[in-house]
């Protein structure tokens, strides 16, 4: 019988092959975009090291503004900005933080914070080839085999 709400057929679970994969390549895309908002920014903060290369001008940046764009095999698909992630990525940022101290585990060095997409989830497909553009940070780039 299949989920009622869905329509996911019953044997479509977590453990489902073709659910595995889905999830790892939206990880993938993610904490591509990601490593841009982030990794040069607030991550660096906590870790003390990028990264990726140093960004130069970074800090000049108004996030809200900063556009994201997903292209899959050349074609721009979507596009957003920084505002549309809790209306700014350091309040998605700080809310995690905050969520941790509550639990009595705060940031450290070498964690990795996943903060949002300013793109909705896409689902590669096999061969793929998807990039990740944010404004004034630059680019990451992977192929789906």
């Amino acid at each position: 019988m299949s989920d009622i709400i869905t329509g996911t057929p019953a044997d479509l679970t977590y453990g489902h092959w073709l659910v595995q994969d889905a999830w790892l390549a939206v990880w993938v895309v993610t904490s591509a975009a990601l490593a841009f908002i982030i990794g040069w920014i607030g991550l660096s903060l906590i870790t003390q090291e990028p990264l990726g290369a140093r960004q130069a001008g970074w800090r000049e940046l108004d996030f809200r503004e900063v556009a994201g764009t997903l292209v899959i095999n050349g074609a721009d698909i979507e596009t957003g900005k920084g505002v549309d992630v809790m209306g700014h990525p350091f309040e998605a940022l700080a809310f995690v933080a905050n969520g941790l101290i509550e639990q009595g585990r705060p940031l450290r060095r070498d964690m990795i914070v996943m903060t949002g997409s300013v793109v909705g989830t896409k689902w590669p497909e096999p061969g793929d080839e998807v990039t990740v553009r944010m404004e004034g940070l630059g680019e990451a780039t992977v192929r789906f085999g």
